[in-house]
């Protein structure tokens, strides 16, 4: 399937099918999570932020790709729980605003979204660490953007960056050395 332009639906089921799988892995996320603090909550945070921000967002089905992740990111800021839901909330902020009022993108549109979201987001943070869900997201975030400048077709420049996120995130334990003493890649990026 060829992809050339991604609208609001497409965007929110993706969104969905992503809680979703989140929501199921609760407890193997609880059971990595070691940074920064070895609380075992990062799973429950981020299932309890995505389920209330995606049950806000359910009906927004004839809203243009920009007016839907503004109101993603507006309810994802309200419902943010833990480190991982609020660097979360801050890249859909983000990458809200680079949208504006888009009806649909492109691959390209997109990928320089996500990239500019992910570059504000570690400037919005005091202290942005490597080997965490921002190390994970800006990786995915580059390879989208090397992608779309080969193809148009959003699947080929998702595929690649969830493959590019998958090894970005087997690298967060030389990252930091929390994760390498506890033999875990970091919880928020997985």
């Amino acid at each position: 399937m060829v992809l050339k332009l991604l609208d609001s639906e497409k965007f929110r089921n993706a969104i969905l099918t992503g809680a979703s799988r989140l929501i199921k892995n609760v407890k193997k996320l609880n059971s990595i999570n070691v940074f920064p603090v070895p609380d075992g909550d990062t799973g429950t945070n981020l299932a309890l932020t995505l389920k209330e921000a995606t049950r806000r967002i359910k009906d927004y089905t004839r809203l243009g790709i920009g007016a839907f992740a503004r109101r993603l990111a507006d309810a994802l800021v309200l419902e943010a729980k833990g480190n991982s839901g609020v660097i979360f909330s801050q890249f859909l902020l983000e990458f809200a605003d680079r949208i504006g009022d888009k009806a649909r993108m492109s691959s390209i549109e997109f990928a320089r979204a996500m990239r500019e979201a992910i570059d504000a987001t570690y400037n919005a943070l005091e202290d942005p660490r490597e080997g965490t869900i921002l190390t994970v997201i800006r990786e995915v975030a580059l390879e989208a953007e090397r992608a779309a400048e080969e193809t148009d077709d959003l699947v080929e420049v998702l595929e690649r960056s969830l493959r590019k996120g998958k090894e970005a995130l087997e690298k967060t334990p030389e990252l930091l050395p929390e994760l390498k003493a506890a033999g875990v890649v970091d919880a928020g990026g997985l």
